[in-house]
C-alpha cells in the first residue's frame, strides 16, 4: 500500500486490496468501479476532506481583527465554502475516478477488492482505518505546505534556509509502537520514491508561480526551481511528516486491529496489486490537478471575490 504525502486528496480515498490479474483478463466495468467506491466509502470521505478544509479556514478567520474585517472574512467564509462543496462534490469528481481505476483495474481486481472488504478487516480498513489515515495525512500536507513555504522564501528571498525539523520522539507503547510500524511499512519506501520524482510535479507548480515571484527570465527560473527542488529534499524529514500518521492511527485503533492491518497489508496479493493502485491513484489525479487549474480554483476564486 502506499499514499501521495503532498497535496493528494485521491490519496485518502482510494486504497484497498486485491488480486493481480491476467495479462487479457475482463476490463472493469463503470458499474463495477462505482459501486467499489460505494464501498470504500469514497463520497463519505471527501466530505469529511472538505470539512476539515472548511474548519482550517474558518480557524484563520480568527486571527482577524474584530469588527467589520472579520465579518467580511466570514461572509467570504460562506461563499467558498459553498462553491467548494459544490464544485468537488464526489459526483463531479466520480466519473474521473471511474475512468482511471477502469484504465488500470481488471474485473478480478474489483471482484477481490470487494471480497476483501465485505471481511471483517475491510470493514476494520473503512470503518476506521481511512478516516485516521484521512485525518492524518491533512495533517501532514499542511506540515508540507509550511516547510515548503520556508523554504520557498529562503531560496526566492535569498533569506536563511529554516532550522531542521526536529525530529519526533520515539513511539511510547506497544500501540503507538505498531502504528508506526504500519506507517513505516507502506509509507517509506514511497515517501523516498517521490523525493525522488517531486522535480518535475512541483517545479511544474512552481514555474506558473514564477511572475508572481518577480522571475522571468527562463535561466533564472529553472536555477531557482532546481535550488528549490534540492532544498525541499534535503529538508524533508519522513519521521515528522509521519507523526501525524502515527498519532492518528494509534488514536482510532487498538493493538489487535493494527496488527489485523499489518497482516493484510504483507499478503501476496496485496502487493501484486500495488501498482495497479498507484498507477490509477495517478492518473485519477493527473485528471483531478487539470480540474482543479481549469473548473475548481477559478470557481472558488470567483466566489471569494463575490460582493455581499
Amino acid at each position: 500500500m502506499s499514499t501521495r504525502l503532498l497535496p493528494r486528496l485521491a490519496a485518502t480515498l482510494l486504497l484497498a486490496l486485491g488480486l493481480q490479474a491476467g495479462a487479457h483478463a475482463e476490463p472493469a466495468s463503470a458499474e463495477s468501479v462505482r459501486a467499489l467506491h460505494e464501498a470504500l466509502g469514497s463520497a463519505r470521505y471527501t466530505r469529511e476532506a472538505m470539512d476539515q478544509l472548511e474548519r482550517q479556514h474558518a480557524a484563520a478567520i480568527a486571527n482577524v481583527a474584530e469588527g467589520e474585517a472579520r465579518a467580511a472574512k466570514a461572509r467570504e467564509h460562506e461563499r467558498v465554502s459553498a462553491a467548494l462543496r459544490k464544485l468537488m462534490a464526489w459526483e463531479q469528481l466520480e466519473p474521473m475516478a471511474v475512468t482511471a481505476y477502469q484504465a488500470h483495474l481488471e474485473a478480478a481486481d474489483v471482484a477481490a477488492l470487494q471480497r476483501f472488504l465485505a471481511t471483517p478487516a475491510g470493514r476494520l480498513y473503512v470503518d476506521k482505518y481511512t478516516p485516521a489515515i484521512l485525518q492524518g495525512t491533512m495533517a501532514s500536507m499542511a506540515l508540507a505546505g509550511e516547510r515548503a513555504e520556508l523554504v520557498s522564501m529562503a531560496v526566492f528571498d535569498e533569506g536563511e534556509m529554516p532550522a531542521a525539523m526536529p525530529a519526533p520522539p520515539a513511539p511510547v507503547g506497544k500501540r503507538e509502537q505498531a502504528a508506526s510500524a504500519l506507517v513505516d511499512a507502506f509509507a517509506r519506501e514511497q515517501f523516498a520514491l517521490q523525493m525522488r520524482e517531486m522535480d518535475s510535479g512541483m517545479k511544474e507548480q512552481l514555474r506558473l508561480l514564477a511572475p508572481a515571484l518577480g522571475l522571468d527570465d527562463d535561466a533564472e527560473i529553472e536555477a531557482k526551481l532546481d535550488a528549490f527542488a534540492a532544498a525541499f529534499r534535503a529538508d524533508a524529514n519522513f519521521d515528522a511528516y509521519m507523526r501525524p500518521l502515527v498519532g492518528a492511527l494509534a488514536a482510532q485503533l487498538d493493538e489487535t486491529e493494527l496488527a489485523a492491518l499489518s497482516t493484510a497489508f504483507a499478503r501476496p496479493e496485496w502487493k501484486a496489486l500495488e501498482a495497479k493502485l498507484d498507477r490509477a491513484n495517478e492518473a485519477f489525479q493527473e485528471a483531478l490537478d487539470t480540474d482543479l487549474q481549469q473548473r475548481i480554483i477559478p470557481g472558488v476564486l470567483k466566489a471569494a471575490a463575490a460582493g455581499d
